[in-house]
C-alpha cells in the first residue's frame, strides 16, 4: 500500500504527538540545559570567540567533576526547595 506524504501527514496529525523513550527525553532535557548554559556564557561574555568556546567545552569535564561532589540538599537549598528527608 502506497501513502502520500498528504495521507502520512493526516495520519500524523490524527494521531497527536510523537513520544520519544523517557531515558532520551531526560538525556535532552540535559542537553537543552547545558546548552543554556553556554547561551549564558556566551550573553555574559565570558564565551566571546571559537576560541573560549573550545576552552568552556574542554573544562567542562573538570567542572561536571567537581559539581558531582556537591550533595543534593545544597542544590535544593540553592533552587529555594526544602531538602527531602534522606530515606
Amino acid at each position: 500500500m502506497r501513502v502520500t506524504l498528504g495521507e502520512l501527514r493526516r495520519i500524523v496529525q490524527q494521531e497527536g504527538q510523537v513520544s520519544a523513550h523517557p531515558s532520551y527525553m531526560k538525556k535532552e532535557a540535559v542537553r537543552n540545559a547545558l546548552q543554556s548554559a553556554v547561551v549564558r556564557a556566551v550573553e555574559s561574555g565570558i564565551v566571546k570567540n571559537a576560541s573560549d568556546l573550545k576552552h568552556f567545552f574542554e573544562t567542562a569535564p573538570m567542572a561536571l567533576d567537581a559539581l558531582k561532589m556537591v550533595p543534593i540538599e545544597a542544590y535544593q537549598k540553592l533552587a529555594g526547595i526544602a531538602p527531602s528527608k534522606k530515606h
